[in-house]
C-alpha cells in the first residue's frame, strides 16, 4: 500500500519538474484607449506602455485632425531596459502603436525592420488607409516621439518608411 503511494507519489514529482521546466509562450500585451489609441507590445515589452501612454498624450495636445497615415517606424533605445522597434499609424483618429524586441541572434536591424513592419501591415490590414494622408499628423507624431523621448533621456531614431 504504501509502495503505491510513494509510486504515485514519485510519479507526480516527475511530471510536474517535467512540466515545469517548459518555456511557456506569452501572449502579447495589449492596451485600448478607445477613441484615443491601441497598442500591442511583445511580451517582453510591457515596460514601454507608459511612454507610449505619454506619446498619445502629448500627440493629441498637438493634433485635432481624424485624417489617416501610413505607419511611422522608430528604434527606441532606453538605458535602463532592452531597446525596441516601434511602428505607429493613425486610422479615423485612433493610433496604433505595435513595437517588437529586436532579436538577439540577429544582427542585423534591416530583418528585425522587416519583422515589423510585416506584423504592422498584418494588424493594419483590418484598416485601410483613407484618403487623402495627412502628412502634417505623420510629422507632428514624429516630434512627440522625440520630444516624449528626449524628456525621459532615451534614443529615438527615425526608421525609414516602407
Amino acid at each position: 500500500m504504501y509502495e503505491l503511494f510513494i509510486l504515485v507519489i514519485l510519479v507526480a514529482v516527475i511530471v510536474w519538474s517535467i512540466r515545469g521546466g517548459k518555456p511557456r509562450l506569452e501572449e502579447p500585451v495589449v492596451v485600448r484607449c478607445p477613441g484615443k489609441y491601441h497598442i500591442t507590445l511583445a511580451p517582453q515589452l510591457a515596460y514601454a506602455q507608459p511612454f507610449l501612454e505619454q506619446v498619445a498624450g502629448r500627440f493629441a495636445l498637438s493634433y485635432s485632425g481624424r485624417n489617416d497615415f501610413p505607419a511611422q517606424y522608430f528604434g527606441i533605445g532606453e538605458a535602463h531596459a532592452q531597446g525596441y522597434l516601434l511602428a505607429v499609424a493613425m486610422r479615423t483618429g485612433v493610433l496604433y502603436f505595435q513595437a517588437i524586441a529586436p532579436q538577439p541572434l540577429h544582427n542585423n536591424a534591416g530583418t528585425d525592420l522587416e519583422m515589423l513592419r510585416e506584423f504592422s501591415s498584418v494588424v493594419m490590414s483590418q484598416l485601410p488607409l483613407a484618403e487623402p494622408v495627412d502628412t502634417a499628423g505623420a510629422e507632428l507624431l514624429r516630434a512627440a516621439v522625440d520630444a516624449e523621448g528626449a524628456s525621459l533621456n532615451m534614443n529615438v531614431k527615425i526608421l525609414p518608411e516602407a
